[in-house]
């Protein structure tokens, strides 16, 4: 993320954020944000692939 916040961050759905941060980090990716509530919406995480980009993830459990 850029020092004033302004960036786009793509969010890809999955059974469930957890499950994915453990592929991303044995890929080499880094989880910035782990598995947090966003309300009655369910759960997002956020993570840096390998060339740097924010990358979202978002699941309904």
């Amino acid at each position: 993320m850029d020092a004033n916040g302004n960036n786009t961050v793509i969010y890809f759905a999955s059974a469930d954020c957890i499950t994915e941060e453990v592929r991303i980090e044995k890929a080499g990716g880094k989880i910035i944000r782990p598995k947090m509530p966003i309300g009655e919406f369910g759960y997002i995480s956020l993570f840096l692939d390998l060339d740097g980009n924010t990358i979202g993830l978002y699941s309904k459990k």
